[in-house]
């Protein structure tokens, strides 16, 4: 007996952390709240789709808790590489916004402290310092420091 208990418990536990999950077109954004399209109901739970922006398409995916942006903020690229992360809570992006290129290479990574970028082959180009101040520093692609534009 005491085996049933545990495991309906147990099934029970993952049924309460189990989300929602809601195609795009099922969701309206209104007076910056996300809402269900058809109830009208601030929506919880996990958002996905896809978009087109140039030569690329990408698939996305986004949590939402009481209509506000709430967890992961990710765009993959359809060969499943990561494409761009954010975080929210609360419906505020808390802390760096990070991209990746196509080849898995870091692109980008901003922050209210700093903002860094690099080239496809990993070297870093640009890095400003926010927080400190400090002057923007740029590099070439062969890592050599250069002028800023």
């Amino acid at each position: 007996m005491k085996v049933i208990v545990s495991f309906l418990l147990l099934v029970i536990s993952f049924n309460t952390n189990a989300q929602t999950r809601y195609a795009e077109n099922k969701i309206i954004l209104k007076d910056s709240i996300y809402w269900l399209k058809y109830d009208m109901i601030p929506a919880t739970g996990i958002v996905y789709g896809e978009k087109s922006a140039g030569d690329y398409s990408y698939k996305f995916e986004y949590g939402l808790k009481d209509g506000l942006l709430d967890g992961e903020y990710k765009y993959k690229y359809n060969n499943g590489k990561l494409s761009q992360l954010e975080f929210y809570k609360k419906g505020i992006r808390v802390g760096p916004i990070k991209r990746w290129w196509m080849n898995g290479n870091i692109q980008l990574e901003r922050s209210a402290d700093f903002n860094k970028s690099w080239y496809k082959n990993g070297q870093l180009r640009e890095y400003t310092d926010y927080k400190n101040e400090q002057p923007k520093q740029c590099w070439d692609e062969d890592g050599n420091e250069t002028k800023c534009k």
